[in-house]
């Protein structure tokens, strides 16, 4: 919104509608249809690309800092110990003990 009324101080109601009011199709532009419409550029490609790279970025820097929980903890733990038990199993079924 602030690119509509950025040059405003305060807008009054006229302003505030003929800045709304330019962003409206015209007829042309309704006659045109959905798949003219869809072989436009998307004036905000740039942007959702620089807010993909962020949201990527933020998660990898949340990778790097991140201290695992207590409940992390020992969910990997216990992930950890059955994996052991099941290489024992696999091990004590071919007639080797550990």
């Amino acid at each position: 919104m602030d690119s509509l009324f950025g040059t405003f101080s305060e807008p009054s109601p006229q302003a505030a509608k003929a800045a709304l009011d330019a962003c409206l199709l015209s007829e042309g532009d309704m006659a045109c249809g959905q798949e003219a419409w869809a072989a436009l550029p998307d004036p905000y490609a740039a942007l959702w690309e620089a807010c993909a790279r962020g949201v990527a970025e933020m998660k990898e820097q949340h990778l790097e800092n991140h201290v695992p929980t207590h409940e992390e903890r020992v969910a990997r733990h216990r992930m950890r110990l059955r994996e052991i038990e099941q290489s024992q199993r696999v091990r004590c079924g071919r007639g080797i003990v550990a």
